[in-house]
């Protein structure tokens, strides 16, 4: 198995080796594509912007507050520590965390 990674500018390639890969019967391909805006009902998450929308409003959020949104939402109906919440938000462990989150 050979997975290949393409950001949006290199879209040119992804479509030269599928048409290569196309021409071979004996092999397939999948083709994966990222979700950039995550639509629930009233709620519209731009990830590659790192922007949130609720009723076409944006909800201004820093950084850190994004990527612990973002982390809820990856994990929607889990159970999440406040470790790994801090994790996320830092990049680091909790060593001597204090009780702010």
């Amino acid at each position: 198995m050979v997975i290949f990674s393409f950001s949006d500018a290199e879209e040119y390639m992804i479509d030269r080796l599928k048409s290569v890969i196309e021409k071979e019967h004996h092999i397939e391909y999948a083709e994966i594509i990222p979700k950039s805006v995550l639509l629930f009902s009233n709620l519209e998450i731009r990830l590659k912007e790192r922007e949130v929308y609720r009723n076409g409003k944006q909800i201004p959020l820093s950084n850190q507050e994004f990527l612990v949104f973002q982390f809820l939402v990856d994990h929607h109906g889990w159970v999440r520590t406040k470790e790994e919440i801090y994790n996320v938000m830092y990049g680091e462990e909790t060593v001597g965390m204090q009780a702010s989150i």
